[in-house]
């Protein structure tokens, strides 16, 4: 894959996974919590996955997973807005 290894790669904690895995099943959650959740569970998958492709995979824009990225690396592993 072309271009530079993201910067900020997030280790995610395993409770968090959990949550993300039970989310992205619920037939009630909410579209962008489930986006969110399968970024993260992609990412824990392929961590070294660029931006714009993860983001093609969810339905995000590059900017937005770079955004979550920044996020849950600096250790706020939440998917609400704010």
């Amino acid at each position: 894959m072309p271009g530079l290894a993201p910067t900020f790669c997030p280790v995610f904690p395993e409770d968090f996974l959990r949550q993300a895995r039970v989310e992205v099943r619920r037939k009630t959650a909410s579209h962008q919590s489930v986006q969110r959740y399968q970024l993260a569970l992609l990412l824990h998958e392929d961590p070294r996955l660029g931006h714009k492709v993860a983001g093609q995979c969810v339905g995000l824009s590059g900017r937005q997973v770079q955004r979550w990225r920044q996020r849950w690396a600096a250790g706020d592993f939440s998917v609400a807005d704010g």
